[in-house]
């Protein structure tokens, strides 16, 4: 009624409602459209009778045929019985044994299993019985590999929030009431929320009964023979397969892929499966780069999946390697880049993944992959409670361009990505030309700044890269004679950091070029890893330092990171802490430096990124003040 008649889109309708109504009444978005369609007035004369009627009369009057569960709890509704004669002889069998219970033991309700299912899916379709997907807090769910997932907006409404955090809480060694512990919710919240993914057919409960119950009628199992047993999870779920190396794996040396599989991960003695495994952080920008269609056909169920549910857990990591292994360059160039990336994180993944690979110790339980989003969308102990119980590292993808990345802040588990949420935004730029004496000529502007011309820093330079500084997710280029209205259209709204504009390139760090020698002299880095972008200045054709992320590359520097990690052992036990007291004495640093630009006292900020109150301009290697009465 809220969306038929208003003739609202099908895409406003939340996500789990869209599931729901899909699974409950068969209507996707091509019946959606129909019946919109159809409800449209053709007269004003009949555009009151349809507002009131139509909504209503168009709904199927039954019922879709449905994956019922011998475990699933049948409830009788007497008030729409009506005459039992009407019924045919099986449904009345169905609903005397009903009563029996009901008045012999005092059961007013009974197990799905214990009737005859053919006589339970018509009382359904009747509208006679309603059905409880029984979730106890001692269970535990599966949610596997998400198929037609409809993805629709989100309402923002409380239990879609909690049913987004559970997704990327649960795994298949955490019961029911460990997810309401590590997200201080109600058990029983929790609870309906796993009921709803298993009825909508989202996720499976873990050793529920089976059809081989002596208790249960023997019409399901006869059901199950006959090969029309319907458990759509159970059905759909990817099997765990090797994946096939294919040409994706050159430029890794072979001894760092080997042994790659995730079925024969050895656990700790006492280990549950995920507490001693490592985090791998994305943002959504690499869940939409693998969700292309023609990347390949077994993959975007899974990247669906990553951006959905926030997460790729160990148990379903050969199956997303398979997917990413079977994708070729093809010469396209619109997906060329995309390819690339989704090869280069199948060689990521099979090097952390490797049985000798650099994590065997550190991380004996394997890789679970996550979506910064999904966990930054947790409160702050919900996040520290869920990556300290699962994991005893977390690696990011670098960079990792999300705003709302606020793990940064946590030492345990040791993160290696960015230290600061500051560190995604100019001010690091800005930190690592000062410590290195050499940088593009660079200006950071405070928001509200109105230039009259462009400054004459620039007089020489074709194009200029102007990026918000409190807006991560990338830099403009514009060209120089346009650059001035640009520069004071985002002033308004934003701090800026802009910067001539140049050739750029990856290089690995620790490595042997002189800008990552420089690094490891300047700063405190001891252990860590990632990739410095260079750039060829165009006024001077020096190519100088332009940012610094830590964490594992996918591009070009991929390979060389790899190698790097696997011969330095840079993820041993030892080499984590040691990682671990750098980032923090960087992190020192690099947010005194920020004090140091900042006119009021500066106090380092969980939910935003501090902007810059005077402007600040590096040139002829250091950082000064920056006046526009200087030109």
């Amino acid at each position: 009624r809220l969306y038929l008649p208003h003739r609202k889109p099908y895409d406003t309708l939340p996500n789990f409602t869209a599931i729901d109504a899909q699974r409950v009444l068969g209507i996707g978005r091509n019946e959606f459209i129909d019946l919109v369609t159809r409800s449209k007035p053709k007269s004003l004369q009949s555009f009151f009778k349809l507002r009131r009627a139509s909504a209503r009369d168009s709904l199927p009057r039954t019922p879709c045929k449905i994956p019922l569960q011998p475990w699933w709890i049948v409830w009788l509704d007497a008030a729409r019985l009506g005459d039992p004669d009407s019924l045919e002889e099986d449904e009345r069998l169905a609903v005397d044994k009903m009563r029996y219970f009901e008045e012999l033991r005092g059961e007013t309700s009974v197990e799905a299993g214990i009737l005859d299912p053919v006589a339970v899916e018509k009382l359904y379709r009747r509208g006679v019985i309603a059905l409880e997907v029984p979730v106890a807090p001692d269970d535990i769910v599966h949610i596997p590999p998400l198929e037609e997932f409809i993805m629709n907006r989100t309402s923002g409404d409380d239990f879609e929030k909690l049913l987004y955090n559970v997704f990327v809480t649960a795994d298949e060694h955490t019961s029911v009431q460990e997810v309401s512990g590590i997200l201080g919710a109600d058990v029983g919240l929790v609870q309906q929320a796993f009921s709803f993914y298993c009825r909508v057919g989202i996720a499976m409960r873990k050793r529920a009964p089976t059809v081989d119950d002596p208790r249960y009628h023997r019409g399901w199992r006869e059901k199950s023979q006959r090969g029309n047993w319907e458990t759509t999870p159970e059905k759909t779920r990817r099997r765990t397969g090797s994946g096939n190396e294919g040409d994706a794996d050159e430029g890794v040396d072979a001894s760092v892929l080997a042994g790659m599989d995730a079925s024969s991960v050895d656990l700790p003695a006492g280990s549950s499966g995920c507490r001693s495994r490592c985090a791998f952080l994305f943002d959504a920008g690499l869940a939409a780069t693998l969700m292309m269609g023609n990347l390949g056909a077994g993959l975007k169920s899974l990247a669906v999946t990553l951006f959905e549910v926030g997460k790729i857990s160990m148990e379903q990591m050969n199956d997303f390697c398979e997917g990413l292994s079977s994708i070729r360059v093809d010469g396209e160039s619109e997906i060329e880049e995309y390819a690339r990336q989704a090869m280069a994180l199948h060689r990521v993944l099979k090097m952390l993944l490797s049985g000798s690979g650099p994590l065997a110790k550190s991380a004996p339980g394997g890789v679970d992959m996550l979506r910064c989003e999904s966990i930054a969308g947790l409160d702050e102990e919900t996040r520290r409670r869920l990556l300290c119980r699962n994991y005893n590292v977390v690696i990011c993808a670098a960079p990792v361009v999300a705003a709302e990345c606020q793990w940064q802040h946590m030492s345990i588990p040791p993160v290696i990505g960015p230290p600061v949420p500051e560190w995604l935004s100019g001010w690091s730029r800005m930190f690592l030309y000062a410590a290195l004496k050499d940088g593009p000529v660079s200006l950071l502007l405070p928001r509200g700044t109105r230039l009259s011309r462009l400054p004459s820093l620039f007089s020489k330079c074709a194009k200029l890269e102007i990026m918000a500084v409190d807006d991560v997710t990338g830099a403009n280029t514009v060209s120089s004679n346009v650059a001035l209205p640009v520069l004071n259209n985002m002033l308004v709204q934003h701090a800026i950091l802009v910067q001539e504009d140049g050739e750029t390139a990856q290089e690995a760090f620790p490595g042997s070029s002189p800008v990552a020698a420089a690094i490891e002299d300047a700063l405190p880095v001891h252990r860590l890893f990632g990739v410095v972008r260079t750039r060829v200045c165009t006024s001077t054709g020096r190519r100088v330092p332009l940012e610094l992320h830590f964490g594992i590359p996918l591009g070009s520097a991929t390979d060389d990171v790899l190698n790097r990690v696997h011969e330095d052992g840079l993820l041993e036990p030892d080499s984590i802490d040691s990682s671990s007291e750098s980032m923090r004495r960087l992190a020192l640093d690099f947010l005194l430096f920020i004090e140091k630009h900042v006119e009021r006292p500066y106090r380092p900020s969980r939910s935003s990124i501090s902007l810059p109150t005077a402007a600040v301009v590096f040139t002829g290697g250091s950082v000064r003040p920056w006046s526009p009465f200087e030109e």
